[in-house]
């Protein structure tokens, strides 16, 4: 019986390139096919292909349709030749063509269980990063689904809510996760006792996978906005750096980034803000900053203060360093100023942040009182003479 016949050898050879475990029966077929040296070089090239994929991947982050363009069009560009085998009628060009498409797929399903696998898991700038409490990290993406915590709570995860902690069956073992979300993404996370939270882009949170004690504490960096489940008998309480938020119940946000003022804003509810010996209670609509180290309340605009967390920036005579501040973490750039003074120049802006950087770039030019240039991911700011 022809080979061919009996098995298809592309689906074989993508198996054993891509790390695919192979019956005892097809195991001794590929070894009889690779005895011969024209199929032995055939298979070579097979690798060599799917080896460079890989780099590029990995390398350019590029999408899969670019890359199966880029790889054809190096096939092409080389006319590779490569001979018929085993009564095969079609050109070898064109099977390894679908060979690299099965390639794409076989990858992607590859590092699809790869996310089921933290031990194994590349980390990338762009990506959110979940830590358990063993130091497991577990790249955060849609195909995460379910899986178990090392105290026995089930955690969730779809891209519809975030992550879910179900804390039903843990033991009373006290443990803390850590989130870690890079520039340019949000994430939304639902904390064992129902407490919402959403984290601003360049931010840290560390919390427990069950609440005990008289007391729900977490450790905030970055920005995050609470809607906190209210229990009255066990506060929650918010820890950052220079100062701590008390609530039982409410909606307010955080913001502590390094350089920039740190302040708490209450939507609804109230809170307490305490420093030290201090403490100082908010009531909604007004903000908390920490300026010179001094608490310092008053009244803001919701609508302004915490913009991001309805999807838009919104800026009200601001300085421009502070906008940029705010752009670059979300944009992923780097701002450089041709002089200190265009810092101190003031804009009131709104857009979405679903807005391209051109959009964004374009609103502040028709100003007619900066220029910015882009150069890779860097934007130079000049002020108009």
């Amino acid at each position: 019986m022809p080979i061919k016949e009996k098995y298809d050898i592309e689906d074989i050879i993508i198996d054993v390139i891509s790390k695919e475990s192979l019956s005892s029966e097809k195991q001794m077929f590929f070894n009889e096919w690779l005895k011969d040296d024209e199929n032995k070089e055939e298979f070579y090239k097979y690798q060599r292909f799917h080896n460079a994929l890989f780099a590029v991947r990995m390398k350019e982050k590029a999408d899969n349709a670019r890359i199966l363009a880029n790889i054809t069009l190096a096939k092409r560009s080389r006319q590779l030749s490569i001979k018929r085998w085993l009564g095969y009628a079609a050109g070898v060009a064109c099977l390894v063509g679908f060979c690299l498409m099965f390639f794409l797929v076989k990858i992607n399903q590859h590092e699809a269980r790869t996310n089921l696998m933290p031990q194994k898991m590349t980390v990338t700038p762009q990506d959110v990063v979940l830590t358990l409490s063993n130091g497991k990290r577990i790249l955060l993406s849609d195909s995460i689904g379910s899986f178990k915590a090392p105290n026995g709570a089930i955690i969730h995860h779809s891209k519809e809510n975030g992550l879910v902690y179900d804390s039903t069956n843990a033991t009373s073992q006290l443990e803390y996760n850590t989130i870690n979300i890079p520039r340019g993404a949000e994430y939304k996370l639902i904390l064992a006792d129902g407490t919402t939270v959403w984290l601003n882009s360049e931010s840290e949170i560390t919390y427990p996978v069950f609440f005990y004690g008289d007391m729900r504490e977490i450790r905030l960096k970055g920005e995050a906005y609470f809607d906190v489940a209210e229990n009255k008998r066990q506060p929650f309480v918010v820890h950052t750096e220079n100062f701590d938020v008390r609530v039982t119940g409410t909606e307010f946000n955080v913001r502590v980034y390094p350089g920039e003022t740190e302040c708490t804003t209450l939507a609804e509810g109230s809170i307490q803000m305490e420093k030290g010996d201090e403490i100082h209670y908010i009531e909604p609509g007004q903000q908390a900053a920490l300026v010179n180290g001094k608490m310092k309340i008053k009244k803001v605009d919701l609508t302004t203060a915490i913009a991001w967390r309805y999807n838009a920036f919104s800026f009200n005579e601001q300085p421009l360093e502070e906008i940029m501040n705010e752009l670059a973490r979300w944009y992923d750039m780097e701002i450089f100023y041709m002089t200190p003074q265009v810092k101190k120049l003031h804009f009131t802006a709104w857009f979405r942040r679903n807005s391209t950087l051109k959009e964004v770039i374009e609103v502040f030019e028709k100003t007619q009182r900066i220029n910015i240039e882009l150069k890779g991911k860097t934007m130079i700011i000049a002020q108009k003479k």
